[in-house]
């Protein structure tokens, strides 16, 4: 692809998204009241491409992606087309349906996800053609729900990490793609961490040390302070810490609870909880004053 870059391509998981409100979550074998029934999109493509859209809908944004031939998939391309976003290289699946998520929600907000890959589990790196694409920026998730990118790979445990595995392939990705930012595959992974993750210090040093491009540091979550720290020292720009601030809401939902709020203390809570967790990784990152 020649000339002049713009906008941002958004590859990943595409999902709908159907949610069901109950009124209490039952025990095993017992009954619930289901209050509502809503559809929405959902997964990491429709959900960063549409949010971009509602900011500045002059930005060209790309969305990459699998779906099936079925009323999932046409509902999610009606939801992107109507926000502008180009769904031309959204693949369709030949064998499998579009991925959802039943989704049962509590009045307190407390939502709870039956999901199922399907088509997302084919999407790969193959369905990504770099030298096709138009867009300044690549951002690809959620990783943990691609399962040809989590796959095993013998020499670089993951192939996601293959995607991205050195210094040469870093460099010419950017020269690529030009893209204002990298994530890079360090030994992170989205979600919470079921063991400690060990990180490879050393190849962000040289990944670093070889581009000038910005470093985004992808499942920040879990990660321990000094990990931010290093990760920070030596070249990471953006760090994601999702989770995080889902278990700070979470714990603020389960306090209240136990506090017997109703649902605008909860609400309140929740908000405060996440706001000190928000403050507290400002100052840890060395970002205060800074924007």
């Amino acid at each position: 692809m020649t000339g002049e870059r713009k906008g941002i391509a958004v590859a990943g998981n595409i999902l709908t998204d159907d949610v069901k409100t109950v009124n209490d979550y039952p025990k095993q074998g017992m009954l619930a009241n289901i209050l509502s029934v809503s559809r929405c999109v959902g997964g990491c493509v429709p959900n960063t491409a549409i949010d971009i859209a509602k900011i500045d809908r002059s930005i060209p944004l790309c969305a990459l992606g699998k779906i099936g031939d079925d009323e999932h998939g046409r509902y999610v391309i009606s939801k992107l087309q109507k926000y502008g976003i180009d769904t031309g290289k959204i693949a369709v699946s030949a064998k499998s349906t579009t991925s959802f998520s039943d989704v049962m929600s509590l009045p307190t907000g407390e939502r709870t996800f039956f999901h199922t890959r399907r088509a997302n589990a084919e999407f790969s790196p193959d369905d990504i053609d770099l030298s096709s694409l138009s867009a300044r920026m690549l951002h690809i998730g959620y990783i943990l729900l691609l399962a040809s990118f989590d796959n095993a790979d013998f020499e670089y445990g993951a192939v996601m990490a293959r995607f991205l595995h050195d210094v040469k392939e870093a460099t010419d990705f950017v020269n690529a793609t030009g893209v204002d930012a990298l994530a890079v595959a360090i030994g992170t992974a989205h979600g919470a961490y079921k063991a400690k993750p060990r990180l490879d210090i050393e190849r962000l040093k040289e990944i670093h040390a070889a581009i000038p491009t910005p470093l985004v540091l992808h499942g920040g979550s879990g990660l321990s302070d000094d990990d931010f720290r290093n990760t920070v020292r030596e070249g990471i720009s953006k760090v994601n810490i999702f989770t995080d601030l889902c278990i700070a809401g979470a714990n603020a939902m389960k306090d209240a609870e136990n506090a017997g709020a109703d649902y605008l203390k909860t609400r309140e809570m929740r908000v405060k909880y996440i706001n000190a967790a928000v403050k507290q990784k400002i100052k840890l990152f060395g970002s205060i004053g800074k924007y």
